[in-house]
């Protein structure tokens, strides 16, 4: 089942799982996607993307960029 026919499902699931503590999660999916490997690995991936950009925006820059300064 996958394909845009699948985006409430995968919206559904996804909702469900990002409240959770990461560890509980594989659990979450299990239940929830059950042996609907596509619908997981959708999840999996947004899930991923989530993390990856709290983690990005979580993250210090190592100095600071100076966009804001006119360049001569």
């Amino acid at each position: 089942m996958t394909g845009p026919a699948n985006w409430p499902r995968v919206q559904e699931v996804f909702a469900d799982a990002v409240a959770l503590p990461a560890w509980q999660r594989a659990a979450c999916l299990a239940s929830a996607c059950g042996d609907d490997a596509s619908l997981r690995e959708q999840v999996e991936m947004l899930l991923d993307s989530q993390d990856w950009a709290r983690r990005f925006l979580e993250t210090t820059p190592k100095r600071p960029l100076n966009v804001l300064q006119p360049t001569a």
